[in-house]
């Protein structure tokens, strides 16, 4: 999968429009379908991960130079896309986009009790670690000691059906 029109965002190459999103490649399953093919691809274009960047320079501009990206991303939007111009509101786009330098604890008090590997599978669509384990509670999905193993197919659909917001 990749994009046509070009578009400037860290995880999608500003020459070929190639997508750097592991369930597009190296993490897909065959219980994944379009529907999350597509959300994974949404929440990776509505938060960036300039740390696992497809594109460096344009991953290096977010990090360093967040106002210089908004300006620019607005216009290629405009200019491949068709986007109408519209003045940035640099300090609001900052607040909502930018995210803190600080990483989040890497500990598996936030996993409580799944494995690392299970709960990045989901993660690696775009949700966080905390929703992903919420759904995985409320669908009450074996901790199985901690230990990685493959769901079934029904409960596949039912997480992501709750991370979706369907249930």
């Amino acid at each position: 999968m990749r994009f046509e029109t070009m578009i400037w965002h860290p995880n999608v190459s500003s020459q070929t429009g190639a997508i750097c999103l592991d369930t597009l490649g190296t993490g897909w399953s065959p219980v994944q379908t379009i529907k999350t093919a597509l959300l994974s691809l949404r929440m990776l274009l509505e938060s960036p991960n300039p740390k696992d960047p497809q594109d460096a320079e344009v991953a290096a501009m977010l990090t360093h130079n967040p106002e210089r990206f908004a300006v620019v991303a607005r216009d290629w939007a405009v200019r491949h896309a068709g986007a109408t111009k519209q003045d940035i509101d640099l300090d609001k786009w900052i607040k909502k986009n930018v995210k803190e330098a600080a990483p989040k604890p890497d500990d598996t008090d936030r996993y409580k009790g799944y494995s690392k590997d299970l709960v990045d599978r989901f993660v690696n669509m775009g949700f966080d670690v905390e929703s992903v384990v919420d759904a995985f509670v409320f669908v009450r999905i074996d901790h199985n000691d901690g230990q990685d193993y493959e769901l079934e197919e029904a409960y596949m659909g039912d997480i992501t059906a709750r991370l979706l917001g369907e249930q």
